[in-house]
């Protein structure tokens, strides 16, 4: 990536012939840009030739052309099916370029735990650690609530021009032509002038989940909704962390009603931001309960797997040891040997880094099992 240079700027745009109150205004904005970090971006083809990526294709990605994504389900542990859309490769690279040099040097609130460097699940955990009282809350469709203007705005107050901050917007969100979401005013745009033809559309995107730069666009977007929940937790008297859509409020002193009235003043906060809260999964959990957050469990002062999880590894281990591991796979459903390594060595260092007593002896364990010869090599 090029090092911006005013100086060098203005002398090539002068020598173009560009006026030189434009050559100014441009000067302005990139030193701008420059001092926050940010790469010095003018339009979408600067954008294309700095990430390395065709122009005409992210053009007609930008002009709603065609959907650029593949869709597929996977299992929710809760249960149910969620939808993961994957962006074809040359868009792809340019989401993780953007999300790389832009996104991931924007400033979130310091109450969101997830997609940051140097936060993890059992950091988010931990700070809640010694409450007697905990409330849970989730939102629905996360991801798929954001909408491209709130990506637009993100772009443009970082300080990029409006038509690439609109052009960038729409590189990062996905309209979804089977959907019934545009008859709903939110998602249908009511302008109907565009200067660009090209551009015309009256749908609005939102952010895919399965796009590199989603997890960074939905930790900016909330931003004020992190602050105003932040604020109003300080005068709760309360601990509060957002680990993407999983709300965590942890308190010493509670009462049910004054729980029920704190969840329901966060439930309108959530709503006119334009989430909508998962009923199903909100929790008030009282002294004496067990306390879980993003599926880890709290007590005695520490952060602990759940006794399911640990049951879940040692019969593996065991049964792989006693059986062999050919035969454990065939009565479990596992297609591959390779693919139950990789399973459940994950689990395993999962384990070893959430609850490392526990997670050195599974290892062991695991690392004792007669794998096949051709497996081990693969892994060594």
């Amino acid at each position: 990536m090029s090092i911006w240079s005013p100086l060098l700027f203005n002398a090539e745009g002068k020598k173009q012939g560009y006026d030189c109150r434009y050559l100014h205004k441009l000067t302005d904005q990139g030193n701008k840009l420059s001092d926050s970090g940010l790469p010095v971006i003018f339009t979408l083809a600067h954008l294309c030739a700095m990430a390395g990526v065709s122009f005409s294709l992210i053009h007609s990605c930008v002009s709603r052309k065609y959907d650029p994504y593949r869709s597929f389900t996977i299992k929710k542990r809760s249960g149910g099916y969620r939808q993961i859309v994957v962006p074809e490769p040359e868009l792809m690279h340019l989401q993780r370029w953007i999300n790389e040099f832009i996104l991931k040097r924007a400033k979130v609130h310091s109450c969101a735990a997830a997609y940051i460097s140097g936060s993890d699940i059992k950091m988010n955990a931990s700070k809640h650690l010694g409450a007697n009282w905990l409330i849970k809350l989730d939102i629905q469709r996360f991801f798929e609530s954001i909408s491209e203007l709130q990506v637009y705005y993100i772009f443009h107050r970082l300080g990029y021009p409006k038509l690439l901050s609109f052009e960038m917007a729409r590189i990062c969100t996905r309209v979804d032509t089977q959907s019934n979401r545009h008859f709903r005013p939110r998602w249908n745009n009511r302008i109907h002038h565009f200067e660009i033809l090209e551009y015309c559309d009256s749908r609005v995107g939102y952010l895919p989940q399965g796009a590199p730069t989603s997890p960074s666009l939905s930790n900016l977007t909330c931003r004020k909704l992190d602050k105003e929940i932040y604020d109003l937790s300080c005068r709760s008297d309360c601990r509060y962390t957002r680990y993407a859509d999983d709300f965590a409020f942890s308190f010493i002193d509670l009462d049910r009603e004054k729980a029920s009235n704190f969840v329901n003043q966060v439930s309108r906060i959530i709503s006119s931001y334009g989430f909508r809260k998962n009923a199903r999964k909100t929790k008030i959990i009282p002294p004496g309960s067990k306390k879980i957050i993003t599926g880890l469990v709290l007590g005695n002062g520490k952060v602990h797997l759940q006794k399911e999880l640990k049951d879940y590894i040692r019969q593996n281990i065991y049964f792989a040891t006693k059986y062999g591991v050919d035969e454990h796979c065939k009565k479990r459903g596992f297609v591959s040997i390779d693919g139950f390594y990789n399973h459940l060595e994950g689990i395993v260092n999962f384990a070893l880094f959430i609850e490392p007593d526990f997670g050195e002896k599974a290892f062991e364990e695991f690392r004792a099992i007669k794998w096949p010869s051709l497996i081990v090599g693969l892994h060594a």
